[in-house]
């Protein structure tokens, strides 16, 4: 069984965190980069991540009350209103370019 020095591993971790940051793997050559220059590209790259998840929490957040206000505001519940939006999204063509001209 190979063993796996913590290079091999930073490495693996570090490639594993910029696609869950970024959506692609890195193409760079950490060749030349020290094991504690490269636990730092880690550090930082998990930063990313965890901000990255906090602002989807807060869309998420935000998203909600609006949709609370404006079941409030018609009258329905949450869900209702929730299943109105979602009705109205798969009915709307995103692809229909003559919607958009002027």
């Amino acid at each position: 069984m190979h063993e796996y020095s913590d290079r091999d591993m930073l490495l693996a971790y570090i490639s594993d965190t910029h696609k869950d940051a970024y959506g692609y793997r890195p193409r760079y050559d950490f060749g030349h980069l020290s094991v504690e220059e490269l636990r730092n590209i880690l550090a930082g790259l998990q930063e990313t991540v965890e901000w990255q998840i906090r602002e989807e929490e807060e869309r998420e957040a935000e998203e909600a009350r609006k949709t609370a206000e404006l079941a409030e505001r018609f009258g329905v519940t949450v869900e209702t209103m929730q299943r109105w939006m979602d009705d109205a999204s798969e009915d709307y063509d995103y692809d229909d370019r003559e919607a958009y001209a002027a």
